[in-house]
């Protein structure tokens, strides 16, 4: 089915938007932030020989995401979208770097602070940009296709490892993020060349101005129902964020898969965040962001559990349902939060309840590599990650519905 506007279908300029836009936010999450979980366990023999450790480096890279989030929502009062965009791909691109020639745990750590910033100058304004280009009755399809790029990097970024460390060797996981550097300095160019705003003035109203109109949450709490759906989205950075950074170590270490096996699984991962987002996206056009919320948390949830069984079919259907929800239902909040917004006050809006989320997936991989190394394994960091979707659960089915529930 054709994405529409009014009468007719997208034009060719917003299509090459919504293109584009995929493209970046591939890199930013997929290769920035989601690569880390693969090649964790050779890091962690390699370099850093703590998954303690690990999990500060994972702390680090959500930290800078954060700053991020707050920098971002101040640039959106001075900087248009695709300005935040290119930002974010250039910061990428040079972390991403670092990474690649990271002899010492400092290169490494500032590689990770970089993609960390880099994820919120991308994927804040993206939903916003990709929201205005759209009919409302398509946003949720329109945003979860945007959301398909990080399933579609991290997919390619499992089977580049598996590769790389066929090759290679398992400890060879810098020549990993090499490539990715080079395919984002691609990105980056036809960012940088292409990227357009679609013609029509931007609004301008509710954009904050001072840190202390962010702080207060002035955009957000125009948004109906904005404390359930900020738990909401805080419990799914925590759930999200353990599951994510602990799923191939969990698999290796207390279920006796091989490096191949927990890295095949991980992609699974990515296949279905790269149909998640169009799929949840489309399903809450239908039946309404409320309901869509609510039975995702609910699925999100039984993923760790199914983790827990330590065996197939069981680990690679936890996979493939947790990729789905983890696409889909940031893709839903964006999409209530841009219902209740215009394109200028989507950014300080979305800005602010990332807050929240980006404070409780800053938890997540250091609670996890903590008790890790408390309990000698994973499971209890994997019952602590279904907890969180439970709250989430809780939490959505207080939200008000939407307009177009």
């Amino acid at each position: 089915m054709p994405l529409e506007n009014g009468p007719g279908r997208l034009p060719p300029s917003a299509k090459l938007v919504l293109a584009l836009v995929v493209l970046a936010v591939g890199v930013a999450q997929g290769f920035g932030r989601f690569t880390y979980a693969l090649v964790l366990p050779a890091i962690e023999r390699d370099l850093l020989h703590s998954y303690a450790v690990a999990g500060w480096f994972g702390t680090a890279n959500l930290a800078a995401y954060l700053v991020g989030v707050l920098l971002v929502s101040l640039a959106a009062a001075r900087l248009d979208p695709v300005h935040l965009i290119v930002l974010g791909l250039v910061l990428s691109t040079s972390g991403l770097a670092a990474m690649t020639m990271a002899v010492t745990p400092g290169l490494l750590l500032a590689g990770m602070i970089a993609t960390g910033a880099a994820g919120a100058f991308i994927w804040i304004p993206a939903p916003g940009l990709v929201g205005s280009i759209v009919p409302e009755h398509r946003r949720g399809f329109a945003i979860g296709l945007m959301a398909s790029g990080i399933g579609v990097a991290m997919l390619f970024a499992a089977e580049l490892t598996h590769l790389v460390q066929a090759r290679y060797g398992e400890n060879a996981w810098r020549a990993v993020w090499g490539v990715e550097t080079a395919l984002a300095t691609i990105a980056t160019a036809l960012v940088v060349l292409w990227l357009r705003e679609p013609d029509g003035e931007r609004e301008t109203d509710l954009r904050p101005s001072s840190l202390r109109e962010i702080v207060t949450l002035r955009s957000l709490r125009a948004v109906p129902s904005w404390v359930a759906l900020t738990v909401a989205y805080a419990a799914y950075g925590l759930c999200y964020s353990i599951y994510a950074s602990y799923l191939v170590a969990a698999l290796q270490s207390d279920a006796g898969f091989t490096a191949k096996h927990a890295s095949l699984d991980y992609a699974l991962v990515g296949l279905s965040i790269a149909a998640g987002g169009v799929l949840l996206g489309r399903l809450s056009d239908r039946i309404g962001r409320r309901p869509a919320l609510l039975w995702g948390f609910v699925a999100m949830g039984a993923c760790p559990l199914l983790v827990l069984v330590g065996r197939e079919p069981w680990t690679g259907a936890s996979a493939l349902l947790f990729g789905i929800m983890m696409s889909g239902l940031g893709s839903v909040v964006a999409a209530y939060v841009r219902d209740h917004t215009t394109e200028g006050a989507f950014a300080p809006a979305f800005g602010a309840i990332t807050l929240f989320f980006g404070a409780a997936q800053l938890i997540g991989p250091e609670l996890g590599g903590l008790i890790a190394e408390q309990s000698g394994g994973f499971r209890w960091a994997f019952v602590v990650s279904a907890a969180a979707a439970l709250i989430g659960a809780l939490a959505s089915a207080t939200v008000r519905r939407s307009d177009i529930d």
